[in-house]
């Protein structure tokens, strides 16, 4: 059975492979450098985006509604698990790349375990998937911290809920000075970096403030992988 997700979800990850795109560019040049491993990987990633999007994902803009995903798992998790890296990769405040993060580990999960159409991953914000287990907020991990909260923000407490009740919905009764420690410094990381927004003492999930063309995304993905 197909996996179903929201059009806005289809869109992020149309955009993405767009940029993915691009690398038929540079598959000709590694070939007569003789890097041929270099090419393998450009040829199956334009490859895995052409095919995710001929079949699935269509050109374009997308009609409203849902889409359906019916592409062989092995490609959807191949697809989803590179997106996922290079959104982690992502630098900056960039609050698409945490979606995107939250997108793919939902998707993937659903595949994984083998939910179908009866289970979609996506409806307005349902694809968001709630990553703090109780009792295991991710303390030693930044990343996972961060994304734990916006993971919460997004899909979880009510539009301006304050960052107390947030810490307080979200951390589990009997939470330890360190996982709320985290939980709020955490907090004070997405502000910083422009993922979360407070009005007064509210918080709220920020929308990116523009979004680049993907020629732009991928002239910056091409420096972050010369650097």
């Amino acid at each position: 059975m197909a996996l179903a997700i929201a059009r806005a979800d289809r869109d992020l990850i149309y955009s993405r492979l767009q940029v993915d795109l691009y690398a038929i560019e540079d598959l000709m040049p590694s070939v007569e450098r003789g890097e041929y491993e270099e090419a393998r990987r450009l040829a199956s990633k334009v490859a895995d985006a052409l095919r995710l999007i001929a079949t699935d994902l269509r050109w374009g803009s997308a009609p409203g509604g849902e889409v359906e995903l019916a592409s062989p798992p092995a490609l959807l998790l191949r697809v989803l698990a590179r997106l996922q890296e290079e959104a982690v990769a992502q630098p900056g405040p960039d609050v698409g790349a945490l979606k995107l993060q939250l997108l793919c580990i939902a998707l993937r999960r659903a595949i994984e375990e083998g939910e179908g159409a009866d289970a979609p991953a996506g409806e307005g914000r349902g694809w968001t998937i709630h990553l703090v287990p109780r009792g295991a907020f991710p303390v030693a991990d930044e990343a996972q911290a961060e994304l734990a909260v916006f993971s919460y923000v997004l899909g979880e407490c009510p539009e301006g809920t304050t960052v107390a009740d947030l810490l307080a919905q979200m951390l589990p009764e009997g939470a330890s000075d360190a996982e709320r420690a985290a939980a709020e410094v955490a907090v004070k990381r997405l502000v910083a970096r422009g993922a979360l927004c407070m009005e007064g003492e509210r918080v709220l999930a920020c929308e990116p403030s523009s979004e680049r063309r993907p020629e732009d995304r991928r002239r910056q993905g091409g420096a972050d992988e010369r650097r």
